[in-house]
């Protein structure tokens, strides 16, 4: 993979598979990814913390 450091969090990913079965799929893998990111940067350590993290920022994420 040799991506541009300085691309969106979208466009890094954009080619990365989604191994998921699709009727069990509730978001966007590209989504999760984001959340992800952005709830470690701010300190999340569990999944718990970064769903938290993706519920109380809902609001934020959708702009």
């Amino acid at each position: 993979m040799n991506k541009n450091p300085t691309a969106s969090i979208e466009e890094y990913f954009d080619e990365m598979a989604d191994p998921r079965v699709e009727y069990l799929v509730h978001h966007q893998l590209i989504d999760i990814i984001t959340i992800a990111l952005c709830a470690i940067i701010a300190g999340a350590d569990t999944w718990t913390e970064v769903s938290q993290f993706g519920k109380e920022k809902q609001s934020w994420f959708e702009q």
